[in-house]
Order: structure tokens, then C-alpha cells, then sequence
């Protein structure tokens, strides 16, 4: 709420509410709140877990393993159009443009999964962002253009795969080096992988062990929560089950860095043989559906 105020767009949208009319149906209604609210929630999450998400919930084509940390995030950003665009608009915006270490995230969200995204839309944005990048001599990184809602329930691998060959045959002409990758989430597998993240730290959360600090996950989990709320708020439902979800996150990054950060500060040192208890914990957690009989870290 706090992004789509500052870029002025709730103006005039609350100006015909009657008197009586629920102000939550009024607020459900609107793309932009339902973006400003999922992700720049996102956004406060540590480093990892926004790429995690969405790399996990998306239909994509070799996306990269990690992408580093969010340095910056710009909603509703303008860009300046190509002169060589034949569109009356001069200006292009994407819901959102994602800055991070080892690539730069163009977004493109829609209401909900009802067909409504368009390549054309997509084109002229990545387009427009090429043409600014390469006017203000910016750095130069890989592209990735995610596409949040609008693409049908139906969506496959195989529909992901075409439309990605098509926007680079024809970005191509123009930029023959570059080569953009496509994330497509829908809406309802957004917010299956937040619930099962959600129900993974819970479990996390409860059987905290000593050698891993709790406060991030309850960050972490604190913040999808949230995340869930506003999904469900905008009338979001969970259609799709990740049924390899555990899978996803029994090697999350996050865990990773805790132990981490707790090894590299701890005043005793931690025993090899404990670090790969704690390794073989989290694949047998995953095998098992978080058996609660295990006990990894006895003698």
C-alpha cells in the first residue's frame, strides 16, 4: 500500500465508494495494491529467499541458481520508450524492476490468472529497459522478465518454452547479444509455495535446535505470513499443491547462512562430525516429510 501511495496510484480510485461499501472489497479489487503488497513484503525477506520463491514457483527455462542479494527495488518505474517504437504512449511501465547482484528483474503482474498478459506488453518493456540501460551506460547483467498472473490456470512448460523463443528471436534483432530468460508464476502457485515455506519453518520453528539461530526464521515466517494474508485478501487460492516442495526447501539458502553466520561467530568451535549430522538431518527431514522421530544431533 505504502509503494502504490507513494506512486500516486490510489489517486481517485476511492473516490465513488458509497456510503456502506466495504472498504476491503474496494482495496481487493486493485492490481497495483495486490502487487505493492506480495512484493514488497518480498522484498523484506533475507538474502535468497525472494529468488527462492520465485524460482520455485515459476514455470521457467534454466533459470539461475542464485542471483545474489537485492540491492534495490523500483516500483512502476517509467522508462522512456525507443524512438523506433511505433506506439503512441512514450513512456512503458512494469509493475516493478528488481535490481540484484548477478541479474536484473523486469515484473509484470496482473489481478489474477485469468488470461491477460500479453508478449507484445512484455516487449516493448524489456525493450524500453535496453534502450534506457544502454543511453545511461549502466552495467550490463542478465535479464529476467517475471510474469505474475495473468497466463491461465493451464499453464506448461512447453507454452513458457515458445513464448521465450519468441521474445528473443525479435529482441534479438535488435540487440543481437542479448538473451532473456522468463519466470511465469500464477498466482496460485505463488501462494501454494509460501504456504508450504510456511509450513516448513513452523515445523523448523518448533523443533529449533540450539546450533541454528531461530530469530531469522521467525522473520522469515512472520513475513509469508503476511504475504499468505494479502494473497487470500485479493480473493488468491491455492489451486496447484507443490508436491516437491520439501524438497525445495530441506537445502533453502537461508538455513544455510544461519548456520553460517553462527559458525563464524560463535565463541566455541563446531565439531565437523556435528556439521554433517546437520547436513544428513535435513536430507533424511526431507526423505521422511519431517519425521519427528529424528533426533540428529544425540551422540
Amino acid at each position: 500500500m505504502l509503494h502504490a501511495i507513494l506512486k500516486g496510484k490510489i489517486r481517485g480510485l476511492f473516490d465513488n465508494i458509497k456510503e456502506g461499501m466495504s472498504w476491503r472489497k474496494a482495496y481487493s479489487k486493485y492490481e497495483d495494491f495486490l502487487t505493492a503488497s506480495v512484493v514488497g513484503r518480498m522484498t523484506y525477506l533475507p538474502k535468497g529467499v525472494f529468488w527462492k520463491i520465485l524460482s520455485n514457483s515459476s514455470t521457467h527455462s534454466l533459470l539461475p541458481k542464485d542471483v545474489g542479494s537485492l540491492n534495490q527495488i523500483e516500483f512502476w518505474p517509467n522508462w522512456i520508450a525507443p524512438p523506433w517504437l511505433s506506439e503512441k504512449s512514450q513512456y512503458r511501465e512494469p509493475d516493478a524492476f528488481a535490481m540484484f547482484d548477478e541479474a536484473d528483474i523486469i515484473i509484470e503482474a496482473k489481478r489474477n490468472d485469468s488470461l491477460s498478459q500479453t508478449t507484445t506488453q512484455w516487449l516493448e518493456q524489456i525493450l524500453s529497459y535496453l534502450y534506457k540501460r544502454d543511453q545511461e551506460g549502466e552495467e550490463k547483467k542478465p535479464i529476467i522478465f517475471w510474469v505474475l498472473g495473468g497466463m491461465g490456470d493451464a499453464l506448461t512448460q512447453e507454452k513458457v518454452d515458445l513464448e521465450l523463443v519468441k521474445l528473443n528471436r525479435i529482441i534479438q534483432k535488435k540487440y543481437p547479444k542479448e538473451t532473456i530468460n522468463l519466470a511465469v508464476t500464477t498466482w496460485g502457485n505463488l501462494l501454494a509455495c509460501l504456504l508450504d515455506l510456511k509450513h516448513f519453518l513452523a515445523d523448523e520453528i518448533h523443533r529449533e535446535s540450539r546450533l541454528i539461530m531461530s530469530n531469522e526464521r521467525q522473520h522469515i515466517f512472520r513475513i509469508t505470513s503476511d504475504i499468505i494474508e494479502a494473497l487470500r485478501l485479493h480473493g488468491i487460492k491455492e489451486w496447484h499443491f507443490l508436491t516437491e516442495s520439501i524438497l525445495y526447501w530441506s537445502d533453502n539458502s537461508f538455513l544455510t547462512a544461519s548456520f553460517e553466520y553462527y559458525a563464524a561467530n560463535s565463541i566455541t568451535s563446531i565439531d565437523k562430525k556435528i556439521e554433517e549430522k546437520i547436513c544428513w538431518h535435513n536430507l533424511i527431514r526431507a526423505e521422511n516429510h519431517f519425521d519427528s522421530a529424528i533426533n540428529w544431533y544425540g551422540g
